[in-house]
């Protein structure tokens, strides 16, 4: 009695149907990676974002608490709108300040005089940056010097001055779509308890408020 032998091995259709399963695996494989790729650099992103963000609002805290805010001698409604310029004077009147905001271009500014020396450089927001301020609101209250002798009995300007800085901070998404966008926003109370100094240096930087 003769014994056949037969080959055993994948047919075609078998060999087609495990290679569609292995390409499927593949694709999703690629795919769930690409996916995290994405959240990883949309995080950093963020993060950097926020970062720069939270720098700024350092800066300006850092300046508000140290410095008095300028309150002009010759004018009792200087603060009576939303303003996108702050200026701030040390007590001896040698040091100036100013944080101006420039909307068309997204750049928040920051200047510093001390005597008749001036500096000036953008904090955040240039042409090689993708990081951008979209709205910078600067609130003053009182907003009438509460320590100047007319003051004395107005009511309603007697009240330890403060600053509330609200801001957007936008940052381009790397393939298009909407900006990345965060808000901060935080109110820092004068640490002085003295008229506003009057500046003994000549203005070195521009303000939209004047």
């Amino acid at each position: 009695m003769k014994k056949i032998l037969r080959n055993k091995g994948f047919t075609l259709i078998e060999m087609l149907v495990a290679m569609s399963i292995f390409v499927i695996f593949i694709g999703v494989l690629i795919s769930s990676y690409t996916d995290i790729v994405k959240s990883q650099q949309e995080a950093n992103d963020y993060r950097v974002l926020y970062s720069d963000a939270r720098r700024v609002f350092d800066k300006l805290t850092e300046e508000i608490r140290g410095s008095a805010v300028y309150y002009p001698s010759e004018s009792s409604t200087y603060y009576t709108n939303v303003n996108e310029s702050l200026r701030l004077v040390s007590l001896d009147g040698q040091r100036e300040v100013v944080f101006e905001y420039y909307g068309e271009e997204g750049e928040l500014w920051y200047g510093e005089a001390v005597g008749a020396v001036g500096n000036e450089y953008s904090l955040i927001g240039s042409e090689d940056s993708r990081v951008s301020v979209s709205e910078f609101n600067v609130f003053v209250s009182p907003v009438d010097d509460p320590y100047k002798e007319e003051n004395v009995f107005a009511d309603g300007v007697q009240f330890q001055p403060k600053v509330t800085v609200f801001a957007t901070f936008e940052m381009e998404r790397r393939k298009g779509g909407d900006p990345y966008s965060v808000d901060l926003q935080t109110t820092i109370s004068s640490r002085f308890y003295t008229e506003s100094p009057k500046l003994e240096i000549p203005y070195l930087f521009t303000f939209t408020n004047e």
